[in-house]
């Protein structure tokens, strides 16, 4: 049952509520082609997918389709040949890591965006129409092209290399500037000449490229990031004298933007490709390899490999063979098992030096990250604390009397740091001060989060969303987003669309971003719902706090779900890999459900000692590649590996700790929780 807090709330929020507006919108074939195909279409040696820490999900198959945020490695001596959509092939050579960041197509335009973090990739994009994107990306330079053949090269010595073979590429720096946001809130204007100074590009023509030392970038980012934090002092010192202010800007218009911009042009340079330097190093006869397969577009996906394979088949079972041999004669291939590798290890979690001595609460106390501190919002106290994961101490905490019934996790945005309380919006900077504040009415409530999305921070509340863009907060205009009656909870995974579950109303929606239009409404919940819907594949799943689980054919635009009794309530969020769901039931229960099949539920293992359901607003499984991290009441961090099925309850190798609270966090491929009396701990590996 609801406890008398929880069905207080609720019965306020309904007799304040109106009458729910459902919205249905015409007819459109848009969410199902929204992605475009990217299909491994030849494979010479190995490659495999892996996650975020290098771990291998599975080996590349000819035939195999492969999916945003997906990560493509290939081995020595290996070669992989992806299409996507129709027409554009990409050839990943061998010791290569590649990431799909986004592979957005709605017929009108495309969007891909691929992350090179290694190794060696040939582009050939078909010719895009206007609007459209197709760019390879590392960690310092950016290659975009409007069809064309061209080169992207991240060499040993970690130079990057952008070589055109055909058509044109335009070329631009990966600035990112840790002070630009702090000035923004000062002088957007110059904060944003400052930006286009920095980000100038040049264009690259047929037989040009452009060749960099990655740590000219990183030093070239560090030396604008001092002369912003310069600027920024001079501002504020003479924040007083509004004419001062003017005489300092002028100037800087005038003298320091000419000289970054004249910086700026110096950092990438153009130079002309000889044909020998083509045949020796840059070998563009690996275009030519590169063919389009004409796909019968009603051919059944599981027919796709016996097309797809007839390239170069002969050619990869001698390489195979080849392979074989050596394998069996090479003493760098056979595999050495080192005397550290022969001893046991053991996960544990230690206790870091500080605690911030502050009691916690397993209902009230919420734990996030911006990849760099940890962030602790904390009702029972109205503070934000913001932590150093090094020690565990406290870098700066904030307090304001308007900062009262907290139930919304703090989220860091662009160097800044998102609270929303049930009257306020506070954002404020790096340094914990507040930088901007929005009165708000019907905040948000059972301990619904912001989300980034984009450019932009979504916070959701009972009645609305509102955006910030780090310069101001706005609401969502009712004309397009009519107001709810209950509290709003959003997530999102492609590049326009955001998944929303109205609480109260028991209905699942779909709201596109870009065009600001209510794309699809789906209803038919048996209970109330206070966790984030997710997506897999075609469907849209959400579950309720009683017993079920629900299943939308969005795609189809079905209003009405397939239901799944699981006989427990899901308050707690639901974390999708691949086909597979899984999250904690209001029993402490971990369950998996598979969303293709959807015929039951499993029941894996029980987290925690003293399930709550208060509790579970806040307690999230946090993933990583294919581990499931959670923070137990019994002490530990639970370790889940879905690839494998194995699991652990990692505790203090010698103290017992007191219960952990809300979610881990992963900072730097480190996993950090807190227990209830505000002690923060690191897992970490050590021999037995």
């Amino acid at each position: 049952m609801i406890g008398k807090k929880f069905l207080l709330f609720l019965l306020m929020l309904f007799l304040l509520g109106g009458c729910l507006k459902k919205t249905a919108e015409d007819d459109k074939d848009k969410l199902s082609s929204n992605i475009n195909e990217c299909l491994v279409t030849y494979i010479s040696g190995k490659a495999s997918v892996i996650d975020e820490s290098d771990k291998i999900i599975s080996e590349l198959t000819v035939g195999q389709n492969l999916n945003e945020k997906d990560i493509l490695k290939t081995e020595n001596e290996s070669t992989v040949e992806l299409q996507i959509g129709e027409n554009s092939m990409i050839r990943v050579k061998d010791n290569s890591k590649i990431k799909i960041l986004s592979l957005f197509n709605d017929q009108k335009t495309s969007n891909t965006k691929l992350d090179l973090e290694f190794g060696k990739v040939f582009a050939k994009p078909e010719k895009l129409n206007s609007g459209s994107i197709f760019e390879i990306q590392t960690k310092t330079i950016t290659a975009g092209v409007r069809g064309t053949e061209f080169l992207v090269y991240l060499s040993e010595n970690d130079k990057v290399i952008i070589a055109v073979n055909k058509g044109s590429v335009f070329v631009k720096k990966n600035i990112k500037l840790e002070e630009i946001n702090n000035l923004s809130m000062i002088n957007s204007g110059l904060a944003d000449k400052i930006k286009n100074s920095v980000s100038t590009e040049i264009v690259l023509a047929q037989n040009e490229k452009v060749e960099i030392d990655n740590k000219i970038i990183e030093d070239y980012e560090k030396e604008i990031d001092n002369k912003i934090t310069d600027i920024i002092n001079n501002l504020e010192k003479n924040s007083e004298s509004k004419e001062k202010l003017n005489e300092i800007t002028a100037e800087l218009d005038k003298v320091t933007i000419a000289q970054l911009n004249k910086e700026s042009n110096k950092i990438l340079t153009k130079e002309k490709i000889t044909e020998k330097e083509w045949k020796d190093k840059l070998d563009n006869k690996e275009f030519d390899k590169m063919i389009i397969k004409q796909k019968d577009t009603k051919e059944k996906e599981e027919n796709i490999t016996d097309k797809v394979i007839k390239k170069d088949d002969i050619a990869m079972k001698d390489e195979t063979n080849k392979e074989q041999k050596e394998s069996k004669t090479d003493p760098a291939k056979i595999e050495k098992t080192t005397a550290d590798e022969k001893r046991e290890t053991i996960n544990i979690i230690e206790k870091l030096p500080n605690s911030l001595g502050v009691a916690f609460s397993e209902k009230s106390t919420s734990v996030t990250t911006n990849g760099k501190y940890i962030f602790i919002a904390n009702d029972d106290d109205n503070t934000i604390y913001c932590v150093n994961p090094a020690d565990g101490s406290i870098v700066w905490k904030y307090m304001n009397e308007k900062l009262t019934k907290i139930q919304s996790s703090a989220v860091g945005y662009k160097g800044t740091v998102i609270i929303a309380s049930y009257s306020n919006i506070f954002v404020l900077n790096s340094q914990g001060k507040l930088i901007l504040e929005k009165s708000i009415t019907n905040g948000p409530s059972f301990w619904a989060d912001p989300i980034l999305f984009g450019n932009l921070a979504l916070i959701p509340t009972a009645r609305t969303i509102y955006s910030y863009n780090g310069a101001v907060i706005d609401q969502l205009d009712e004309s397009v987003f009519p107001s709810a009656n209950s509290q709003l909870y959003i997530s999102a995974n492609d590049p326009d669309n955001i998944y929303i579950v109205d609480s109260l109303s028991k209905s699942v929606k779909v709201f596109d971003f870009t065009k600001k239009e209510l794309f699809w409404t789906g209803d038919g919940l048996n209970d109330i719902a206070f966790s984030h819907a997710v997506r897999s594949g075609q469907f849209l799943v959400a579950a309720d706090v009683s017993s079920s689980v629900y299943r939308f054919n969005f795609l189809n635009k079905e209003t009405k779900p397939e239901i799944l009794n699981i006989n427990t309530g899901v308050i707690s969020d639901i974390v999708s890999i691949g086909s597979l769901i899984y999250f904690v039931g209001k029993d402490g229960w971990l369950y998996r459900v598979n969303v293709n099949i959807f015929k039951s539920g499993e029941k894996l293992v029980k987290l925690d000692d003293r399930p709550d359901q208060d509790k579970y607003l806040i307690k999230k499984l946090i993933r990583k590649g294919s581990e499931l991290y959670y923070s137990s009441d019994n002490g530990s961090l639970f370790v889940y590996d879905a690839k494998t099925g194995k699991y652990e309850f990692v505790k203090p190798q010698k103290e017992q700790n007191a219960p952990l609270i809300s979610s881990p966090v992963i900072i730097n491929d480190n996993i950090y929780a807190y227990d209830l009396n505000s002690n923060l701990y690191i897992k970490k590996q050590i021999f037995k």
